[in-house]
């Protein structure tokens, strides 16, 4: 079974290419923190990892959960006994061998062959080839093997963009990848993967309103839909300082803000001796912290973001945090 490190490579990949908590495993993971048990020295551990459309989350005690479009559902029998009200997991998802340890297999590895062979082409200066390998990744990746779904949306686009500055036509080709995407959302295509490789292809593009404009035309559409990508265009909504939208979803704050503060809190005392990775989840509860308690004040909820930020301030101390009262001035037009 993976480790709790797998969470931390997680992590890792997220910071490293400014697109900072959108790693599908870690995003679940933190919607699952909630109902795991910590251990008796008051840590949490736990394996996070892609299946099947969701993430798998098992804590100890053999505390199982599956999360998938921002829903957290229980898995083994023991979750089940300790959180009757949520769901159970769909048929098909069971607590099994698959689901402890989606093992891979030879032909998984075809998916990571194909981004290693990708750098060694554009290294090489056969451009062309190496784009073709980037296309045939992005579109496969996951049909192969699932555990592809954080580096697929981190690593592989930001070697995808190093090839486009040496490649034009690259960039082009992701640009139009984008594009299609997009066109497929606002024909009323209701994939939140498909929604989050367009997140995510937006923010290497630098075009995060592009985003923000297409979680808008989804809202007037299909609020059902708006409410699982919500999650995914947070963080682009509130950069762009469209926070009467951000508040329509984001639901109840006191619970975003306790399961964030969980995660952060219990992850701190696994790692009280990794400086770098307890700064790593810092980093991740202060974005959400930030996010929720600017969300509150510039929709006229003042006290209940200062109630907030004075709590976030006694988890974390950050120069963020301090200034999140700050009136907030959405990007000038270009």
């Amino acid at each position: 079974m993976r480790s709790a490190c797998c969470m931390l490579l997680a992590i890792a990949a997220s910071l490293a290419f400014a697109n900072c908590g959108r790693d599908p495993s870690l995003k679940d993971a933190m919607l699952a923190v909630p109902y795991l048990p910590a251990s008796t020295s008051g840590s949490l551990r736990f394996d996070a990892h892609p299946f099947k459309n969701g993430t798998a989350v098992i804590g100890e005690s053999d505390m199982a959960f599956w999360v998938s479009e921002g829903k957290v559902y229980t898995v083994s029998p023991q979750a089940q006994a300790a959180e009757p009200t949520l769901p159970k997991a769909p048929e098909g998802i069971q607590y099994d061998a698959a689901f402890m340890d989606d093992a891979s297999s030879e032909e998984e590895s075809a998916a990571e062959k194909a981004l290693e062979e990708a750098c060694r082409l554009r290294e090489k200066g056969d451009y062309e080839a190496a784009l073709q390998k980037h296309i045939w990744y992005h579109e496969h990746a996951l049909g192969i093997d699932e555990a592809q779904a954080g580096v697929r949306l981190s690593f592989a686009l930001s070697d995808w963009m190093e090839l486009a500055s040496k490649y034009p036509k690259a960039l082009e080709a992701l640009k139009s990848i984008r594009d299609r995407d997009t066109a497929r959302l606002l024909k009323g295509e209701t994939e939140w993967q498909l929604f989050h490789d367009v997140s995510s292809i937006n923010d290497n593009l630098d075009d995060k309103q592009a985003t923000v404009e297409l979680f808008k035309r989804i809202d007037a559409s299909d609020a059902s839909f708006a409410a699982r990508a919500y999650i995914v265009a947070e963080p682009d909504l509130v950069e762009a300082g469209e926070f009467a939208l951000a508040k329509k979803y984001l639901g109840d704050p006191d619970k975003q803000f306790d399961a964030a503060k969980s995660f952060y809190q219990r992850e701190a005392v696994t790692h009280a001796r990794d400086e770098d990775t307890r700064e790593a989840f810092a980093g991740i509860f202060t974005t959400k912290a930030v996010s929720i308690i600017k969300i509150l004040n510039e929709t006229g909820e003042t006290a209940k973001a200062k109630q907030l930020q004075s709590e976030a301030l006694e988890v974390v101390d950050s120069p963020e945090l301090r200034n999140a009262l700050l009136a907030s001035q959405p990007p000038a037009a270009e």
